[in-house]
Formats: C-alpha cells, sequence, structure tokens
C-alpha cells in the first residue's frame, strides 16, 4: 500500500488540514515553504490522468476551498501550484497529489 493510502486509511499519522468526502489536503512531511500542503485523493490514483472524470471538478474545487485558508493562516497572498505525474517529473509517491506551496519574497523556492 503506498504511504497515501497508508495516511488515508489511519494507519499512519499525517497533519492533516482539511478531510472531504473524497479528498484530503494535509502538510507536505517535506515543505518547501511555509504551509506547503498536498491535495489528494482517498481513491488510490497514481497519476492526474488515471483520476475518474468524476472527481476532476470535485479535485479543483478542494484545491479552491483550501488555498485561501492556508495562505491567510500562514500571512502568503502569492502560490504555486503543481502536479509531478512519473519519475521523470519528480513524483515521489505514486498517488496523484497537488501541491499547493504558499510563496513568500526572498522564500527560495524554485521548480
Amino acid at each position: 500500500m503506498c504511504i497515501f493510502c497508508e495516511i488515508i486509511s489511519g494507519n499512519v499519522e499525517a497533519e492533516k488540514v482539511y478531510d472531504g468526502k473524497n479528498f484530503i489536503v494535509m502538510k507536505d512531511a517535506n515543505p518547501q515553504t511555509t504551509g506547503h500542503s498536498l491535495v489528494i485523493p482517498k481513491k488510490h490514483c497514481k497519476d492526474f490522468l488515471c483520476l475518474d472524470k468524476k472527481f476532476y471538478a470535485e479535485f479543483l474545487e478542494t484545491v479552491k476551498f483550501i488555498t485561501p485558508r492556508i495562505l491567510e493562516q500562514v500571512g502568503a497572498t502569492d502560490f504555486n501550484l503543481l502536479v509531478n505525474d512519473g519519475k521523470h517529473a519528480g513524483q515521489a509517491v505514486n498517488h496523484l497529489h497537488m501541491h499547493i506551496i504558499p510563496r513568500f519574497e526572498g522564500d527560495g523556492f524554485k521548480f
């Protein structure tokens, strides 16, 4: 079972920011900036292309719902959204996840 599925099942602890019907949002274990979080479908899906089409709108609605809350919590106004699909694109966990990366002046994050 993948690490995200283990987190979703409750077998592994993570700092959850949001827990919805079909998606969770959790803090990244190795954050690039303060507030760096991941939006993850609860049903295992290895990448963006395999997500069931009935969930695409809800996936993006979850991102849109949670992003301003994260930004407010960490005092940021700018952010990056990032999906790495596949090993050569930098995907470290083979379970779809979108990074929400709050940005701050001089934070040094480059992708």
